[in-house]
């Protein structure tokens, strides 16, 4: 495009982007015109491409291109040339009308709005919009008003909480202009066009009234119930596609002003009146359904649900026993919709229902509860019928259906409302229900089992007469059973493990069964998963059977089973395992670790190229270092506390073969982490047995780190600091780690960018720094090492990567907080070691702090910042609240458009809060107020 006037470079460009059917000419022109969007030429193509009234792609651009240089680089424009702007907009909009496509309406509505936000000297800009109402178009006067209320949270452009608040307070004055202009304008105009803009226009604003009266009280609300109410083909004479906008705009409507009703003020009588208003829309919901309208289905579901919410607190704390309150008629509205044939609106009152269990559960009344226990089992019997798959389905429901997330969502939520009914009168009933009928279809057997799935986890461990007929149905499923019945009916043994435990008679042949399901590739998951639970929660009474459970890991490379799915039976076995005499365990963890480990050291002994590994194959090293990690993790699980020494042994074995698995694969991350993550979990289990190994462990990550570079490595010397640190015998070992690990740390991680580009290694790097703080302190505060890292972590504070910010801020607390120890002697000699620190970078970091938390961090890092700036005024009070005061005042007092960002008193009351704190909450909360100012 270069040589050609650049007009015609951005026409040629937009041509491209939207025409040109090559896809890489397509990327290209992307780019360029991104790159283009930056520049100050920008402003004057916008304006040019807006002019070009015949071709609605240049015009699309342009309105996008204006809003968007508006909206984030403002400060681009001076001064003098913003009134043009202006002026430019106006005339723009004013000729704009009906026919004008919203694509390129809503953002030039949007810009004038941004301009108008952004201009400190437009006073009530609300007001001289409507004021204007004859001379703009309505159609563009009420897309104005629509988005003006969504407008001022933007940030990106950074108003500050003072001009938001001066704009706010216009809104909530100019309400009443509003519901004026739309009542004159409905009356003027009766097309469904204009009452369409006029209602999604109103809804914007409902949450920023505060007065309900006033938003009832608007001319538009009769006219929602109207839509709402009337069976759809009567909603006026209107065209089929304005009808379904229309009733999609009035329920978005509906939903927003329910949702500003929460714990509704008004008396009775109101009450009793709007809900029955409302529950005038079933019949038109009955007619949608009819008529398979599964659009206006869910509006009325979501209806429904918000009326369920809004009025929710009233129905549970106003309820008395034996005597429901008024409200309780919305929940037979709210399972109408529960029973509609598409789940996606059942779905859409999940929300209501999790809410009511948690509030009847909090209420922890008995009396009140019962009240809802009718209305809890017509729920469950509505989800069983949702749950259902189709009778034509062959297998199992695929992991990423959508479906089979939703019967996810009916298990949690029966499991959260169960103690309303109770799980085993629900159990016992559904499979009573089943056993009386002789003509259910698989697909509505296979339903029942995962309602009785839900709750099995809760049911009574002395019920002897239901358990014992449904397992010995489980364990006689007909080999041609559908094998979706047979998943869930294996699930359901998992659920029962607790009972199990009660019942040891049931478990061998349990067992048997699950063990027997495990070949099955189908059924595996399911199999693997319900002999974890059982063999984990009756393992004391399992040790009998450790050697033909552990036969089951010599061949679980023969089935075709999920890794996963291995990992539980290794869990279960483990846990069985952990039973065992001492003796025998330490024999036992050799053999299962070494069947984790063999086909690792043939992997290496036969040279496998990392090219020929194929995931989740037998090369793939990655299967049996996951393995062989859960080997060690769950050995020593917190219910069965193994002594380090039964394990020691095992890991001698096997540390040689996973330093030859980290030499072989080196250059692969994933390998990498798995080996740390074994070693990680290893060393966590031995303790301080395990301390032979530090300084190998130590020379092998260092080595490796240096030569690739994997985040992974710092991790794991995070946990032999951790371990191995209190011992003053480790020190020079770790100091001598921590010292070879800086230098190419530093080189990886140059500038801000760097950070950015490896946030893994700031979080890892960190990490390793704090526990290394933990443990030595004062030795690693007089090392050399300490310097470069200081000048990362300063650097590394505006990084708003959640853990890696997160980590960074540990360290500077553990940096400065000298008084954790019970020690005086050792306080004051880390309290000396931190003085220099403190002295050289202490001005830098608060300034860091304060400027990273009003320009960078996004809101949920600022605890983390002010649990750092505490840490600091308890250090020193007097010179850090001075730093705090000097990098208040390089802050800019104006926003680039002139609006006030913080005004002298508000500085003082959040300078004032520093002073003052107590505790770090304080801090937090005026650091967060204070951002506001400034966002």
């Amino acid at each position: 495009m270069e040589g050609k006037p650049l007009i015609e470079s951005v026409h040629e460009a937009i041509y491209t982007l939207y025409h040109d059917p090559d896809c890489q000419k397509k990327n290209e022109a992307n780019r360029w015109l991104m790159e283009f969007q930056k520049t100050i030429d920008a402003w004057k193509v916008a304006d040019e491409l807006l002019e070009k009234r015949t071709d609605s792609d240049l015009r699309y651009f342009g309105a996008h291109l204006i809003r968007s240089k508006i909206t984030g680089s403002f400060h681009e424009l001076p001064q003098e040339e913003i009134l043009s702007l202006h002026s430019s907009l106006m005339q723009k909009l004013a000729n704009l009308d009906h026919k004008t496509e919203n694509i390129i309406l809503t953002p030039l509505c949007v810009a004038i709005v941004d301009l108008s936000l952004q201009m400190s000297t437009w006073n009530n800009p609300i007001s001289s919009f409507l004021q204007k109402c004859n001379e703009i178009p309505p159609p563009v006067l009420l897309e104005i008003l629509r988005v003006f209320p969504e407008e001022i949270e933007t940030e990106q452009m950074r108003l500050g909480a003072n001009r938001r608040k001066e704009i706010q307070i216009e809104l909530s004055n100019c309400a009443g202009h509003l519901n004026n202009y739309l009542k004159l304008l409905i009356s003027r105009d009766t097309s469904s066009e204009t009452l369409l803009k006029a209602i999604r226009c109103f809804n914007s604003w409902i949450p920023i009234l505060e007065d309900n009266s006033a938003v009832l009280g608007c001319e538009l609300i009769p006219e929602v119930f109207q839509i709402l109410t009337d069976p759809p083909d009567e909603m006026y004479d209107r065209p089929v596609n304005i009808k379904s906008k229309l009733h999609d705009a009035a329920s978005d409507l509906m939903c927003t002003l329910l949702i500003g009703l929460r714990n509704p003020p008004f008396d009775d009588v109101f009450n009793m009146n709007f809900i029955s208003k409302i529950a005038n829309f079933e019949n038109a919901y009955h007619i949608s359904v009819a008529r398979e309208d599964e659009e206006k289905s869910m509006n009325y579901s979501r209806i429904f649900s918000a009326l369920g919410e809004a009025y929710l607190s009233l129905m549970i704390n106003e309820s008395k026993p034996d005597i429901p309150h008024y409200s309780m008629r919305i929940l037979d509205l709210i399972l109408t919709c529960v029973g509609h044939q598409d789940y996606e609106v059942s779905k859409i009152t999940f929300h209501f229902w999790f809410g009511l269990g948690e509030l009847l559960y909090q209420k922890h009344d008995d009396a009140v509860t019962s009240l809802f226990k009718p209305y809890a089992n017509r729920l469950f019997v509505a989800l069983a019928r949702q749950v259902q798959m189709e009778p034509d389905h062959e297998g199992l429901l695929e992991e990423n259906d959508d479906f089979k997330k939703f019967r996810e969502d009916v298990c949690d939520l029966v499991r959260d409302l169960i103690f309303i009914v109770g799980s085993t009168n629900t159990f016992c009933q559904i499979f009573l229900n089943m056993q009386n009928s002789s003509s259910l279809t698989w697909d509505q057997i296979e339903a029942n089992l995962f309602i009785m799935y839900a709750v099995a986890w809760k049911m009574s461990l002395d019920e002897n007469e239901v358990i014992p007929k449904t397992v010995e149905s489980i364990l006689s499923l007909p080999e041609s059973t559908h094998v979706a019945v047979k998943y869930t009916a294996i699930l359901i043994l998992g659920e029962l493990r607790e009972w199990f435990d009660e019942h040891p008679n049931y478990l061998i042949v349990t067992l048997e069964y699950l063990a027997s399901n495990l070949q099955h590739p189908e059924l595996s998951e399911a199999a693997a998963t319900s002999m974890c639970s059982i063999c984990h929660e009756a393992k004391h009474k399992l040790r009998d059977l450790f050697t033909p459970l552990s036969n089951i890991l010599n061949n679980l490379h023969t089935y075709k089973m999920s890794n996963k799915s291995a990992i539980s039976v290794i869990k279960g076995v483990i846990a069985v395992m952990t039973n065992l005499p001492s003796a025998e365990i330490t024999q036992a963890m050799k053999e299962i670790c070494w069947l984790q480990a063999f086909p690792l050291q043939k992997l290496v002994d036969t040279r496998e190229s990392e090219a020929a590994v194929v995931d989740h194959s037998q090369n793939d090293p990655v299967i049996w270092l996951d393995r062989l990690a859960a080997v060690f993790r769950f050995v020593d699980h917190k219910d069965s506390p193994v002594r380090a020494d039964v394990c020691l042994p095992a890991f001698t074995e096997v540390q040689p073969v996973l330093f030859r698995v980290m030499d072989h694969y080196q250059s692969n991350v994933a390998v990498m982490e798995r080996c740390c993550r074994c070693i990680r979990f290893a060393i966590r289990v031995l303790g301080k047995k395990g301390v032979f190994a530090l300084p190998s462990l130590a020379e092998k990550l260092v080595e490796l780190y240096r030569l690739n570079g994997h985040s992974c490595f710092l991790y794991l010397g995070s946990i032999l600091v951790d371990e191995y640190g209190n011992d003053s015998s480790n020190w020079d070992v770790i100091l001598r780690m921590i010292h070879a690990i800086v230098e190419p740390t530093c080189a990886l991680l140059p500038d801000e960018r760097s950070f950015r580009d490896h946030p893994d290694t700031i979080e890892d790097l960190f990490r390793l720094c704090s526990r290394t703080l933990q443990r030595l302190p004062i030795c690693f505060l007089r090392s050399t090492s300490v310097w470069p890292l200081l000048e990362r972590g300063l650097a590394a504070v505006y990084l708003d990567h959640r853990e890696a910010n997160s980590s960074v801020m540990k360290f500077f607390h553990e940096l400065f907080d000298c008084s954790k120890t019970n020690d005086p002697t050792f306080n004051a000699a880390k309290t000396e070691a931190v003085r220099q620190i403190f002295e050289k970078h202490g001005e830098a970091l608060v300034y860091h702090l304060i400027h990273a938390s009003v320009f960078k961090l996004p809101s949920y890092t600022l605890v983390n910042v002010a649990e750092v700036l505490f840490d600091l005024l308890h250090f020193d009070t007097k010179v850090t609240m001075k730093w705090i005061e000097l990098s208040v005042q390089k802050l800019p007092n104006q926003n680039s458009v002139g609006s006030l960002m913080a005004s002298p008193e508000q500085i003082q009351i959040f300078l004032k809060s520093c002073v003052t704190a107590t505790k770090i909450k304080d801090i937090s909360k005026s650091l967060r107020d204070f951002t506001l100012y400034y966002s």
